[in-house]
């Protein structure tokens, strides 16, 4: 996982601004609720449309999304890579995709 060196900042408030590098980090995760019923849940799937800073991810590819709250809340999301590892990304490379029941069960691998 490469690191970018490009740099964004956030307005937070008066006189409160966040610089962030790239947001590309590996973030472990924790038994939450909603990782525990993550097995029930139709899988989420996005396609790539920007990797400023994350030139591992591949422009127009469909990634699978995990679900994870708290780095929507940071406006991010939990993408799994080819390795099979998830990485968080911001949420602005990605567009949400609905797919038809064939194809998701074609990009995760499922029996028909």
């Amino acid at each position: 996982m490469q690191s970018g060196e490009q740099t964004y900042n956030t307005v937070m408030g008066p006189g409160l601004v966040i610089t962030h590098c790239c947001s590309v980090r590996r973030d472990p995760i924790t038994a939450t609720p909603e990782l525990v019923h993550m097995k029930h849940q139709k899988k989420q799937f996005a396609i790539c449309v920007r990797n400023e800073g994350a030139e591992d991810l591949e422009i127009r590819k469909v990634y699978q999304i995990l679900p994870d709250t708290r780095a929507a809340k940071e406006k991010h999301v939990r993408v799994i890579d080819e390795s099979g590892e998830d990485y968080l990304y911001p949420a602005d490379y990605f567009i949400p995709l609905t797919l038809p029941l064939e194809v998701e069960r074609a990009l995760s691998g499922a029996p028909r």
